[in-house]
């Protein structure tokens, strides 16, 4: 399973999810790729939990309001976690290829638990 622009709307002139500030996706086990252009400009929080087949979420590249991300039980998820100064707490677990290059300098809170690397 693809989420994608059918997702969104197909209007090419409105942002979609203007005022959504929580977005929790748990236990989709078919989900596989996840791509987002634009959208969620209040996005606040959000948390991706037990998406086994999960292998990409372009979305986190923009999510520039993003205070708090949660990402749990998705091993086959490879993504970079960005560092903007919005973000005040940081979960992942058991999600051995996400890569966290930089913390940001506003981070109060960061749990990393049951990830291998190598």
């Amino acid at each position: 399973m693809i989420i994608g622009e059918e997702f969104y709307g197909n209007s090419s002139t409105n942002v979609p999810f203007l005022s959504l500030e929580i977005l929790k996706f748990e236990e989709m086990n078919n989900w596989e790729e996840w791509f987002c252009i634009e959208g969620f400009p209040l996005l606040k929080e959000l948390s991706i939990r037990n998406c086994p087949k999960l292998k990409r979420a372009l979305l986190l590249q923009e999510l520039t309001s993003l205070q708090k991300l949660e990402i749990g039980d998705c091993n086959k998820l490879e993504a970079s976690i960005p560092k903007y100064d919005s973000i005040v707490e940081l979960d992942i677990q058991r999600c051995d290829r996400i890569l966290v290059n930089e913390l940001p300098t506003s981070l109060k809170k960061f749990v990393l638990s049951g990830n291998w690397y190598t």
